[in-house]
């Protein structure tokens, strides 16, 4: 009896160790899959990861049942992990949302993280399924670097694994997320070939840390390299003394291969070939340099650490003044820069920038260089050197331009004087032509005083210059950098609309254009700290926080007790957290999971946080029951959603007849009833022709659609639009009109706004004019025109400036128009037949300059355009041709036209033409020099036929001044328009 009882229990066992083995190999390839679907930034992808750790989940609560055991939260983490659910529900619950659907996939995507943080605290109890996890991690990473690298060698098919020339992406298709997991992982294999016994482990992890350091490197996000020496300073200082010395050992070991290879992997990975083969080459080589070195230090450090530690430390001190000294004659050995193109028949730009500090502002200087030409081509311009002033803002301005000639060489001065908001100066040397050498030996700076400013490094000779390029462009001037403290403030002031509990998930993208300080589109704020208080309010933020601390107190715990791998995995987390604080990285749902996975890997056990706080918090044990109802409602609801996207994709993509497309959008909704997007689509189907022939469109249904839309995404201003588009479309013009003053306070900085304001106006007041409404039709043509004006005020408040585009430009000129003419019926007749017009004054980016009309000028030509009252003054202080040129418009062949200007000033005299020029065919259509005979005539007409060999679209009329005199002359409107046969 007791041998049968024996047997069951070891029968159970067994079967029990057998679940474990499958539970963990399961969740192990969910954790190894991360990085390969696009690091699951897009929503397919997401919702099948949902999906599938939903199911391994179900499985994990289905096996606790059976053995009769609870599910336990026993750390801070997992109350942190639940409040963040929590938060990301609130704003639905008190219909905050910004987005209800991206509000609802941040709660799923949080969930994600929640049973991913459970299992992997669970099972990672045990230390060898611990290190099984951690290994998955480590092999998913090194997989992913080999990928990004092969890609780069061309030996793997990945797109946009490579970006740019040289750019490392990987699987994630972005360089910076890369860079941060590259990071992240290299100090978890850090630590692990620190506390291995066996050499080939300690060899291994070390190898996969050197081709994620080479990666890294290569991704070239310079805020992970900002971000990556201080981690690794911080990880050397705290790491335990007994395992400090090995540590920097690794570091130099793994560094010096790494900066050994930097120069040909370089220049192999910008061959213009389709296979590497040396690239890889150059790889292995220094991992084979690395594998000598690393060898050879663990076998000295095992001889003598047990009684000769003073001669570890003068060999470790030896090495690091070693590496001191090559990092010094590295920076600071340089050689002539070479833009060699002699064995190319197609251009290729060559180019470096060098940035001169703290230069004055409105001071001369000069810039002396030293050129040899070796250039086979006499046609092109062998070098070019270009002088940018930079403000304070990053704004760059050209003050100086030297193009170089055939032969021209020797010492060159370029004087130039610098502008009143000089910040910094940007020099950059170029070459692009082809059979074209050019050798810069040097380039110095002067003052006004010839005292030597600065003698500029111009080629390294141990450095790749890709990495001087941008280490360069680590500057908080820098365009993407100001444009990154932008993101800031405007999430600070979206956090503050709803401070308490926030927008929910999805709420950057939407709120982001009613905000915006500036010009620019991002669907991330660039700080996942920013972007979820701006989510979930005051109250993720306190969860933040008390992340924060948790973790701060779990590595001062992990000091004390001296847990290496507990301080490695913490400066592992706060190192991906540190980034994600100047990136987009959480926004790829694989980094936060992985996040996760590695909280889970922490050990809390015998941990005892000494704070009242923290002993509030005890062990929580939950029926598995309860999850599994749970985790099920979830799994349907998702597949549901997964439906209703790959249905709603269908309808998008299909060429089908528009009721069917019709019948899918409606699946799609059936399936995904919180979708904006598909309301607005179906709307848009519905009130097509064909639906109305075929009796699908019933007015209250769109209207319930499109209003939809709008309460599901409150924010959005193209789903405003559309309902305002509706109600105008069937005469309800107070209620169109309202949502298109609100879709404006919703994207103030959007050009396509103000087209659909001016459109919107446009098209009710030709329906007032129409029938019979005159007054009040003229009074939505003056909103038309007041467009431009609306735009001007938002300027004002902005550096980079919007403009409108030709389409809003022509709607106000025409409005303008008739508005002039409305009581002249001969004048009214005409503008159905004209082609371009314009009055001359319309300026919103207030520069004093006419938007959308450019200048153009010879070499020695200054053509000078000003606004001033009813037109624009045309002058040129040069000695020859300058020219004004108009947007393109369309001329037909074959067709006759009467250009009419309003022009006062001296256009009778030579210097003054006008052209209408065309881009294809024969370019001058029709031509007049001077401009007039008459002196005195203000309104001049000419009529003119078109060639038969042009295509339409791509006229143009061109103002010129021929310069080499002070006088001028003023245009007033332009106008273009067909005249009948």
């Amino acid at each position: 009896m007791g041998s049968k009882i024996s047997k069951t229990k070891n029968h159970k066992k067994h079967t029990n160790k057998m679940i474990e083995v499958v539970m963990i190999s399961l969740l192990a390839i969910l954790l190894f899959s991360l990085p390969f679907s696009r690091g699951l930034f897009f929503e397919k992808e997401m919702m099948i990861t949902y999906m599938l750790s939903f199911l391994l989940f179900g499985l994990y609560t289905i096996i606790k049942i059976k053995s009769k055991e609870k599910i336990t939260l026993q750390s801070p983490f997992g109350y942190i992990a639940v409040a963040l659910v929590i938060a990301y529900i609130l704003p639905i619950i008190f219909f905050q949302w910004a987005n209800l659907r991206g509000a609802i996939g941040l709660i799923l995507s949080h969930i994600n993280y929640l049973i991913i943080y459970v299992m992997v605290s669970d099972y990672s109890k045990k230390i060898q399924y611990k290190m099984v996890i951690l290994n998955t991690i480590i092999a998913s990473g090194f997989i992913t670097a080999s990928i990004g690298i092969l890609a780069l060698a061309g030996y793997v098919d990945y797109r946009d694994a490579v970006l740019g020339a040289s750019r490392i992406a990987s699987t994630f298709q972005y360089p910076n997320t890369l860079a941060a997991l590259m990071m992240t992982l290299f100090f978890i294999v850090t630590g692990l070939q620190n506390t291995q016994t066996k050499l080939w482990q300690k060899s291994i992890y070390g190898a996969i840390g050197y081709v994620m350091l080479i990666t890294f490197i290569f991704t070239y996000s310079r805020s992970a390299w900002l971000l990556f020496p201080i981690f690794a300073i911080i990880y050397l200082i705290l790491i335990p003394s007994k395992n400090r010395i090995n540590t920097l050992f690794y570091y130099i070991a793994v560094g010096i291969p790494t900066i050994a290879i930097l120069q040909p992997f370089m220049r192999y990975s910008e061959m213009d070939t389709e296979k590497k083969p040396m690239l890889l080459i150059s790889l292995i080589i220094g991992l084979v340099i690395f594998t000598v070195i690393h060898i050879s230090i663990q076998f000295i450090i095992k001889r003598l650490q047990e009684k000769h530690y003073k001669i570890i430390y003068i060999l470790l001190g030896t090495m690091v003044a070693m590496a001191t000294v090559f990092i010094v004659i590295a920076v600071n050995t340089t050689q002539p820069l070479v833009f060699d193109n002699t064995n190319h028949r197609a251009n290729r730009v060559q180019q470096i920038n060098r940035t001169i500090k703290d230069s004055h502002s409105e001071s001369e200087y000069t810039l002396t260089i030293e050129v040899e030409d070796a250039s086979l081509n006499e046609e092109d311009w062998p070098w070019r050197v270009r002088i940018h002033s930079s403000n304070e803002e990053g704004e760059l301005s050209l003050i100086e331009e030297k193009v170089g000639s055939i032969d021209e060489q020797g010492m060159i001065e370029i004087p130039f004087t610098t502008e009143r908001d000089t910040e910094d100066l940007i020099i950059y040397f170029r070459s692009q032509h082809p059979q074209t050498k050019t050798t810069f030996y040097e380039a110095k700076l002067y003052d006004h005083n010839d005292a030597l400013i600065e003698d500029l490094k111009l080629s390294y000779k141990y450095i790749p210059e890709q990495l001087i390029s941008r280490f360069n462009a680590i500057d908080a001037s820098e365009s993407s950098a100001s444009t990154r403290i932008a993101y800031y403030r405007d999430g600070l002031n979206i956090y503050r609309h709803n401070i308490i509990l926030g927008s929910g998930g999805g709420a950057w993208n939407e709120m982001y254009p009613g905000y915006q300080s500036q010009p620019y589109y991002s669907t991330q704020a660039h700080n996942y700290f920013l972007q979820t208080i701006i989510e979930t309010g005051t109250i993720g933020l306190a969860i933040l926080i008390f992340f924060i601390m948790t973790l701060v107190l779990m590595l001062m715990k992990s000091l004390k007790n001296k847990d290496a791998m507990n301080i490695t995995l913490v400066i592992a987390i706060v190192s991906m957290l540190g980034h994600s604080f100047l990136d987009f990285n959480f926004s790829y749902l694989s980094m936060p999971i992985i996040l996760w996975a590695l909280v889970g890997l922490l050990n809390t056990d015998g941990i005892n946080i000494d704070l009242k706080l923290y002993k509030k918090f005890k062990t929580i044990q939950i029926s598995p029951v309860i999850p599994l109802i749970i985790i099920a409602i979830m799994f349907i609801f998702t597949l549901s959603l997964y439906r209703g996207y790959s249905i709603g994709i269908e309808a998008e993509n299909t060429r089908r007849a528009t009721e069917e497309r019709i019948e899918l959008y409606q699946r799609a909704i059936s399936r995904d009833p919180f979708r904006a997007e598909y309301y607005v689509e179906l709307g848009k189907l519905l009130m097509t022709s064909e639906a109305r022939e075929l009796g699908l469109s019933d007015l209250s249904t769109i209207e319930s659609y499109y209003e939809k839309a709008v309460r599901y995404a409150p924010y959005n201003a193209s789903h405003m639009q559309q309902l305002a588009s509706y109600y105008i479309s069937w005469g309800q013009f107070d209620n169109g009109l309202e949502y298109i003053e609100q879709s404006i306070e919703h994207a103030p900085l959007r050009q396509s706004t103000y087209n659909v304001k001016s459109d919107a106006y446009e098209t009710v007041g030709s329906y007032l004019i129409q029938n019979g409404d005159v007054q009040e039709g003229l009074e939505m043509y003056e909103k038309v025109l007041e467009v431009a004006d609306d735009l001007s005020t938002v300027n004002k408040g902005v550096r980079e400036k919007i403009v409108l585009n030709d389409e809003t430009l022509s709607r106000i000129e025409r409005t303008k128009y008739y508005i002039q003419n409305h009581d002249q019926p001969q004048a009214l007749g005409r503008i159905g037949d004209i082609v371009y017009l314009s009055y001359m004054d319309i300026d919103v980016d207030g520069d004093g300059q006419l938007d959308n009309w450019w200048t153009w000028n010879r070499v020695d030509g200054n053509l000078q355009t000003q606004l001033v009252d009813n037109g624009v003054e045309v002058k040129n202080s040069g000695d020859d041709l300058g020219l004004f040129i108009s947007p393109r418009f369309e001329l037909e062949p074959n067709q006759s036209y009467g250009l009419e200007l309003h022009i006062e000033g001296n256009m009778n005299e030579d210097f003054s033409q006008v052209v209408v020029y065309s881009r294809n065919g024969t370019t001058t259509q029709y031509s007049s020099r001077p401009i007039s005979e008459a002196s005195d005539e203000e309104r001049i007409t000419y009529i003119f036929e078109t060639t038969d060999d042009i295509t339409p679209g791509d006229q143009e009329i061109r103002l010129y001044h021929y310069g080499d005199t002070d006088k001028s002359y003023q245009v007033n409107k332009v106008m273009i328009y067909k005249v009948d046969e």
